[in-house]
């Protein structure tokens, strides 16, 4: 069962979304709590993000962006989790339409 980490009074500093809870993160194929330095992404706005010591999200440095960027695989990964936010609000936004 997968286990959330409270992350009360953190919000998002692009789209200021209010963050409650923080998931587990994957790393070789196994589940871990989040840290300090983990890159996550904005479940409303899909922003790449960086935890920080009290894991609220923050914009990641320059230093963070270039990581990203020059790791292809994990860029890569990131994009295809952005798309499949930007997917499911998509549907959300869809059903709600239909049901007005």
């Amino acid at each position: 069962m997968p286990e959330d980490y409270p992350a009360p009074g953190t919000e998002c500093p692009y789209c200021s979304y209010k963050f409650d809870l923080i998931g587990k993160l994957i790393e070789f194929g196994s589940p871990r709590p989040p840290y300090p330095g983990d890159i996550t992404l904005c479940i409303q706005c899909a922003n790449i993000l960086v935890l920080d010591i009290t894991l609220a999200p923050r914009r990641p440095t320059v230093s963070e962006w270039s990581d990203v960027l020059g790791n292809p695989q994990y860029f890569s990964e990131l994009k295809r989790i952005q798309r499949l936010i930007f997917a499911a609000k998509h549907l959300h936004g869809a059903h709600i339409a239909r049901m007005n």
